[in-house]
């Protein structure tokens, strides 16, 4: 057996960590059975149902929707596969909660580097004008998110396209709120283009900064012109902006 193998090599590997000067004094170590487990699964365990606000709750595909759901407007199942979004983290749960604040019926969304999908099904869940277009470079995420439009069965409200942020074109016509989940040197690339899709009045909500990210593009953004900062929220490494467009500029 295996354990056999490891005992009978016992006294080669502790002549072996004496020869790098370690001793039992310093380094001790015991053989034990660690139970085969599939990892893949594993962390659903410990992924629980979030309650974004009193209009949205996001749940686990694997789990029960919790009592405390049943008065939200919006309870999103949610398989992240390969996306990434499955809300717990900070950057994520910040644009959530944006949808969940600006999102009323009749309400344009663009959700730029859309991950598991999950702030487009939120997005329509909650009323926005469909369809809510989603833009991903990686199609396997892509596949997460088709999937998980059809979980919460609004496959014909959500438009994914996979695309090179830095060469679309952008939307027919500007829209009352784009979430945009991106590295910072992307968005301060995108400024002049988000200009022009964000309508005035409208939101930009931009996550994904990490350390000095944050402020170095809210500067950005507010040197640019046009942008008055709504929000600034720091999550441990993180910050999250909510970017209101003033037509100035």
């Amino acid at each position: 057996s295996v354990l056999d193998l490891l005992e009978g090599r016992r006294g080669e590997m502790e002549a072996a960590l004496g020869l790098g000067g370690w001793s039992d004094a310093v380094l001790g170590w015991r053989v034990r059975v660690v139970q085969r487990e599939d990892w893949a699964e594993s962390w659903k365990r410990h992924w629980k149902p979030i309650e974004v606000s009193r209009r949205l709750w996001l749940v686990p595909a694997w789990e029960e929707t919790p009592d405390a759901a049943f008065g939200a407007e919006a309870v999103v199942r949610l398989d992240p596969g390969l996306g990434f979004g499955t809300g717990a983290h900070f950057t994520t749960r910040y644009c959530l909660e944006a949808v969940s604040r600006h999102v009323c019926p009749g309400v344009r969304v663009l959700d730029l580097g859309t991950g598991s999908g999950v702030l487009s099904v939120a997005a329509v869940l909650l009323g926005a004008q469909q369809p809510v277009i989603g833009v991903e470079f990686d199609r396997l995420a892509l596949e997460a998110a088709r999937g998980n439009a059809k979980l919460n069965e609004v496959e014909a409200g959500c438009v994914w396209l996979a695309e090179d942020l830095e060469e679309w074109e952008g939307p027919a016509a500007p829209v009352e709120l784009v979430l945009a989940n991106l590295y910072s040197s992307l968005l301060t690339d995108l400024i002049p283009r988000l200009k022009r899709w964000v309508c005035t009045g409208g939101h930009l909500v931009v996550s994904g900064l990490e350390g000095d990210q944050g402020p170095m593009v809210r500067k950005a953004f507010l040197a640019a012109g046009g942008w008055d900062l709504q929000d600034e929220r720091v999550g441990g490494e993180w910050t999250g902006l909510d970017l209101l467009r003033t037509g100035r500029g």
